[in-house]
């Protein structure tokens, strides 16, 4: 006859079984990635997976809700509309992600601050210009965003780079880093957006590494 000691344990065990919350992230395909990050086909409701906790449901509806109401007053001023709608875009993606007093203002400021964003598609040329912009202090409110944004470029630089071990280690590393701070942002909306990046095989076309492969133990 079992104790009652052994019944409990298995009670507590099957319990924890049927309770224990899901270790593998809802998957968004690469749409959140590609929406918030790369100027893709905006994220929409049809887009939420359907097995999301209350808290990700919750806030993905605010990122949704924040994207539809917003307006720039951002004129065009010079320069070709293309250049203006890629500005536009990043700045309605920094005020949509970041539900803060103020990151309005913050958001134009980066969006509009000078740099290749929208001119070109150098990825060196816009890590270069987010690590500016990480430096300046009056940039903080967005420093998730800036964060998850860096880590999308150094994926990129990775995937496009020559076969170079040591290199591909040096950058594997620099985006493992920046993913690390996105979730450590504790943002449930960042924590799936840096789950989504990493979950990609690959962001450009003909890439045929991921960074994991040149990090240890991973």
């Amino acid at each position: 006859m079992k104790s009652i000691g052994t019944v409990l344990l298995g009670l507590t065990l099957a319990a924890q079984i049927v309770f224990q919350p899901s270790l593998t992230p809802p998957s968004f395909d690469g749409r959140l990635t590609a929406a918030v990050l790369l100027g893709g086909p905006p994220l929409t409701a049809h887009d939420l997976p359907a097995k999301l906790s209350d808290t990700d449901r919750l806030r993905l509806e605010t990122y949704l809700g924040r994207w539809k109401a917003f307006k720039t007053r951002q004129a065009v001023v010079g320069g070709s509309q293309r250049t203006w709608d890629h500005r536009v875009r990043l700045e309605r993606e920094i005020v949509s992600a970041i539900d803060q007093p103020g990151i309005e203002q913050v958001a134009a400021s980066v969006a509009w601050s000078q740099g290749p964003y929208g001119v070109t598609t150098d990825v060196q040329e816009e890590s270069a210009w987010a690590e500016r912009l990480l430096r300046d202090p009056a940039n903080a409110a967005a420093t998730p965003y800036l964060y998850a944004f860096l880590a999308s470029r150094y994926r990129m630089q990775f995937e496009r780079a020559e076969e170079d071990r040591p290199a591909l280690e040096r950058l594997a590393k620099k985006y493992k880093t920046m993913l690390d701070r996105v979730r450590n942002a504790g943002d449930p909306l960042f924590i799936l957006l840096a789950d989504d990046l990493d979950n990609q095989p690959r962001l450009s076309p003909s890439a045929t590494r991921h960074p994991r492969q040149y990090l240890p133990d991973t």
